[in-house]
């Protein structure tokens, strides 16, 4: 619960995503339907957060462990087999 003068916390649904990298720090824009009124005009909302680069890879390293997600893979190529080479 917010404290007098504090905003609220807010809920809403993840719609989209993009981000832009500055460097060393990375821009990300995350688009959010928060109420049936942004859903009815088809607008989400949108926030924008400035991580570093260790902020980025920690929160993304735990969003997909979170998600139960595993690795992607690439798959060798013939070429590749061919000269006795796999990918790392």
């Amino acid at each position: 619960m917010a404290e007098e003068g504090e905003k609220p916390d807010l809920y809403g649904a993840l719609v989209g995503w993009s981000s832009q990298d500055l460097g060393d720090k990375l821009l990300v824009k995350l688009q959010v339907m928060e109420t049936a009124q942004d859903k009815a005009s088809n607008h989400p909302r949108s926030y924008f957060l400035l991580l570093t680069s260790n902020q980025a890879t920690i929160l993304g390293t735990y969003l997909f462990q979170k998600s139960g997600a595993t690795p992607r893979t690439r798959k060798s190529s013939w070429f590749r087999r061919l000269l006795g080479r796999t990918d790392s």
